[in-house]
């Protein structure tokens, strides 16, 4: 009985397309991850701290593959209701100090009230001056801990350009969602009785994604109905920037 060899090409081939195969399955995996982006240190680089045009400067948002800061991100109060003060730009909540979490004050009143804030992001790299613009290949806005009150619900407002996209969880139960182009509102169904600190919907999670993100605009604000309220609200805001197998090759 005759036994027919593989040929030199063939025995080349087979450890090369090997070696391919192990390689495309590291970018399938990778395609899978994220990173939180950091927003734990704040710094003021212009304008007023609190005032309409301040500018705040959060550095290494996120990380290379190699743990090196690659991606800043510039914040800019765009723009408030008069009767708004921003307490803190960030109030890190326990648990969570990477979460952008501003803690506003609104003033009494029976009107809406506001803040605006945008989110643009940059190269890290301290080479460049100035620094260049950043796109995310895909990025993940999540907000929790949207407070309710007695006489007033806060309510928050994503734009992340075009192609905004919501995910609505199973457990979503007291918030609301409506949308004007691309930009998602969102807001609890209804005012409480007594405290919000046994409210079910405080933990509840709503996040929105697109790709190709260079930067963003968020409002949180406080629906008030017509009736007099003041008081502090903290709000709670995750970045997740998901890492591509393309982001890698790029990289």
């Amino acid at each position: 009985m005759k036994h027919s060899n593989p040929s030199p090409l063939v025995n080349t081939l087979v450890p090369f397309f090997k070696l391919w195969m192990i390689i495309f399955a590291l970018l399938v995996s990778a395609i899978a991850s994220a990173q939180t982006l950091d927003f734990s240190e704040a710094k003021l680089i212009g304008g007023k701290d609190g005032g309409k045009g301040a500018q705040y400067l959060f550095k290494g948002v996120a990380k290379d593959v190699l743990g090196n800061a690659s991606i800043d991100c510039i914040v800019t109060i765009n723009d408030h209701s008069g009767d708004v003060e921003l307490k803190s730009v960030d109030i890190p909540v326990s648990g969570n100090g990477t979460a952008f979490q501003p803690l506003v004050n609104y003033k009494a009143g029976k009107s809406d009230a506001w803040i605006e804030f945008g989110f643009s992001f940059l190269s890290a790299d301290r080479q460049q001056a100035p620094k260049q613009p950043v796109l995310l290949p895909f990025l993940i806005a999540s907000f929790y801990g949207l407070e309710g009150y007695e006489e007033a619900r806060s309510f928050i407002e994503c734009d992340l350009g075009r192609e905004t996209n919501v995910v609505v969880g199973s457990q979503i139960n007291n918030l609301e969602v409506t949308q004007f182009g691309t930009l998602f509102r969102t807001e609890n169904k209804q005012e409480m009785t007594g405290s919000y600190a046994g409210f079910n919907g405080y933990n509840e999670k709503i996040s929105f994604f697109s790709h190709e993100v260079g930067s963003v605009k968020v409002r949180f604000g406080l629906k008030k109905n017509g009736k007099e309220w003041s008081g502090e609200a903290q709000y709670n805001l995750e970045f997740s920037e998901m890492i591509t197998a393309f982001a890698i090759l790029r990289n």
